[in-house]
């Protein structure tokens, strides 16, 4: 799967990410069975002043504990305490689909959620059916908002679903200095 991700925020600052994975397979190292997975991020932040950007290539295998036991990277073999390091660079897209589980995982419980209809919409190559949902004074954990827009697409041909849009408006609390304006969007995608 492949996902382009938009953020911005009321500082002014907008960061384009796109965080791609492939599953390549599950083979045997040393007697364990592990899972392969190719990582790329590729990050570029502009502010009203300045441009920066980031662009990292991974293999990691991951153990059936989900622990990272072998990272490759460049050609050269990364194992022990140094390939746990990995999981920063894969950070983003794990915060991406820890973030995302959290809040589809607990959407029921947000009572003042309006459900706003459903159509169909296109993302790249991929179109998929997204219902949108709106609250005001919206409460996660230790963080308020005056109001939010969270739009879920469903994934074709599988049982899963997310966010393609978190739009927060009024946002204090737990993270936050002051008042913010915070959008998470996503700009297009490829399954398979």
């Amino acid at each position: 799967m492949s996902l382009q991700l938009s953020e911005s925020n009321s500082s002014s600052t907008a960061i384009n990410e796109t965080l791609q994975y492939n599953v390549v397979g599950t083979p045997t190292i040393n007697g364990s069975q592990v899972t392969e997975v190719n990582f790329t991020f590729t990050s570029i932040a502009t502010t009203t002043t300045q441009s920066s950007g980031n662009n990292v290539s991974l293999i990691i295998f991951y153990n059936s504990l989900g622990n990272i036991t072998l990272v490759q990277e460049g050609g050269q073999n990364i194992t022990g305490v140094q390939a746990a390091f990995a999981g920063f660079v894969v950070l983003p897209f794990n915060l991406f689909l820890g973030y995302q589980q959290g809040i589809l995982k607990n959407f029921t419980s947000y009572a003042n959620f309006q459900n706003q209809g459903t159509a169909t919409e296109t993302y790249g190559h991929l179109t998929l059916p997204v219902t949108t949902y709106t609250a005001s004074n919206f409460t996660y954990q230790n963080f308020t908002a005056t109001s939010a827009t969270f739009k879920v697409g469903h994934l074709p041909n599988s049982n899963l679903d997310i966010l393609t849009l978190i739009s927060i408006t009024g946002a204090t609390g737990a993270g936050v200095s002051g008042t913010e304006n915070i959008q998470y969007g996503l700009v297009s995608a490829t399954q398979g």
